[in-house]
């Protein structure tokens, strides 16, 4: 009895010794991956590196929208395991304009927004503004922060604290409409706004011999748009929307080129401009499985345009 009582020791001391080398193996290279700064999806089976965004405001307790995502708590926060991508990020709090502005994570970099929000009531009491203020985004200039407002005298580049430093266009978007923008592009020469529905791109046109910058809408769907940025060594403008990524030439809003189907309404993208990878991240619809899928735009994206061009080209010389 004592000889299987000690060798049933040995035993459970073999299968006790190899389950903790087992999971020292299997959890070791997990600790170390999310200690640098990984996540993994299940759905997608990988690892994914991801960026951190610090948000501070002045005043402080501001609720915050991520992505239309309200978080739990306000300003100042620290919001870890942000995928790398474009996020669009709103400030509210009473008695203040809403803040909205829209920043470009980068995997393990830390993407830091620390802004003064600005009394509603303050402005408009004291008569400081030279225009009614129906929205405003902020953008950033090398040396600072710029506020590109939406007004009754037309859209308005000011410094942070509303001082206007030039007309970007004196055309007039209606209040409603103003107030629908979801976010915009500011690149200086070039200026491109968005809500659910249509996208405006400035351009400049002569008007009675002198050079004036209008806002034109260049595109419009049925469909949700989700994300708008520049790509392709910004020569593009690419648009996800609900069912598709499209691209539009920058020098021709008339030409629109396809880029990708989307099996669900609910993908979403990431756009390497490094090396002009587009990563689609959907659902299978067959499995429900999410999964992650690489399109290199470089090579692909220029061999199908030069395509597109011919038989665009064709169809005017043969209509």
């Amino acid at each position: 009895m004592k000889n299987l009582s000690d060798r049933g020791y040995q035993v459970s001391q073999i299968v006790f010794f190899w389950i903790i080398s087992l999971a020292f193996l299997v959890f070791t290279p997990i600790i170390v991956l999310f200690s640098l700064g990984y996540t993994f999806d299940g759905e997608a089976n990988t690892f994914i590196k991801t960026g951190v965004i610090s948000m501070e405001t002045q005043p402080g307790k501001a609720q915050i929208y991520v992505d239309g995502n309200k978080l739990p708590d306000t300003t100042p926060y620290l919001l870890r395991g942000v995928l790398p991508k474009a996020q669009s990020i709103v400030f509210e709090k009473k008695g203040y304009f809403t803040y909205k502005t829209l920043v470009t994570v980068k995997p393990g970099m830390v993407t830091d927004i620390n802004v003064a929000l600005v009394p509603d009531s303050e402005i408009y009491e004291q008569k400081s503004l030279p225009f009614d203020l129906y929205a405003y985004f902020t953008t950033k200039s090398i040396m600072e922060e710029k506020l590109i407002c939406l007004t009754d005298k037309g859209i308005i580049l000011c410094d942070s604290k509303f001082a206007v430093e030039k007309v970007i266009t004196p055309q007039v978007m209606s209040e409603v409409t103003a107030r629908s923008i979801k976010h915009m592009i500011y690149s200086g020469d070039k200026l491109i706004l968005w809500n659910d529905k249509q996208i405006w791109v400035s351009s400049v046109e002569e008007e009675n011999q002198a050079d004036v910058t209008v806002i034109s809408k260049v595109y419009e769907t049925e469909n949700n748009i989700k994300h708008v940025f520049l790509g392709l060594k910004k020569r593009y403008l690419m648009i996800q929307d609900d069912k598709e990524v499209k691209a539009i030439d920058i020098k021709n809003y008339s030409i629109l080129y396809p880029i990708a189907k989307l099996e669900t309404n609910d993908g979403e993208i990431y756009y390497d401009e490094d090396s002009d990878e587009l990563y689609l991240y959907e659902r299978d619809v067959q499995s429900s499985e999410r999964t992650l899928k690489i399109k290199n735009l470089g090579t692909n994206f220029y061999a199908k345009l030069q395509e597109l061009t011919y038989e665009r080209d064709q169809n005017k010389k043969n209509p």
